[in-house]
């Protein structure tokens, strides 16, 4: 009798409820990589797109929100981005940047900064929308122009769980977006009170800033 396939368990878990931070130690370390990582709800048809543009405002594009400020601004970076994970069901929202050894908490706060602005403060500008919608209208010939692009696509949809005919509305369903769907997925996804804290840096220059945020629990581990 042949063996029963594996099957994945991919029951909901429930969402951080308190910032942590694993330090990674990494002796003499002159650069830390820094990520911030929470649960993003499954892919949904209702708000893929809406949370997809959210994401690229913030953190998905060069242009976006964290990589003007950790790179262009404060020049602590190469760059920084965030990423949502093509998953079946719920999936990991990263926020990570590779930033200079002495700017490690520095570089956390301004995170935090945007984090919160995206949630209320400093919602997304009408100018920042556009420009997001017209890079990913444009772009969207030229990503699907090969057939291996074409079954990426494809691959993709189905891991997510979305009908084969997403795109054909795509363009339509990205115009008709406005500010406050993304407000809403903002506050839904990027509450920095739901984040856990990944920094590989060198514990004996960091130890001390990291703990002085106040931001968590400090969790030291070894490399």
């Amino acid at each position: 009798r042949p063996a029963m396939p594996a099957v994945k368990n991919v029951a909901p878990v429930a969402r951080p409820n308190k910032p942590k931070i694993y330090l990674i130690d990494k002796p003499g370390a002159q650069h830390s990589v820094v990520i911030a990582g929470t649960i993003a709800p499954p892919a949904d048809l209702k708000n893929e797109v809406a949370l997809e543009t959210m994401n690229n405002v913030f953190g998905g594009t060069f242009g976006a929100r964290l990589n003007m400020n950790l790179r262009e601004e404060k020049h602590w970076s190469y760059g920084a981005a965030s990423v949502l994970y093509a998953a079946r069901a719920q999936r990991p929202f990263l926020a990570y940047a590779s930033v200079q050894g002495d700017k490690t908490a520095d570089s956390i706060l301004q995170i935090l900064s945007e984090l919160t602005g995206m949630t209320g403060p400093k919602p997304v500008s009408e100018e920042e929308l556009e420009k997001v919608k017209q890079q990913q209208i444009f772009e969207l010939p030229g990503a699907h122009e090969t057939m291996n692009a074409i079954g990426g696509l494809f691959g993709d949809l189905l891991q997510l769980g979305l009908p084969l005919n997403f795109y054909d509305d795509y363009v339509s369903r990205v115009s008709a977006l406005t500010s406050e769907e993304l407000q809403a997925c903002a506050k839904s996804l990027l509450n920095p009170h739901e984040m856990i804290w990944l920094v590989v840096g060198d514990r004996a220059e960091l130890d001390g800033p990291l703990r002085a945020l106040g931001l968590g629990e400090l969790v030291p581990t070894a490399a």
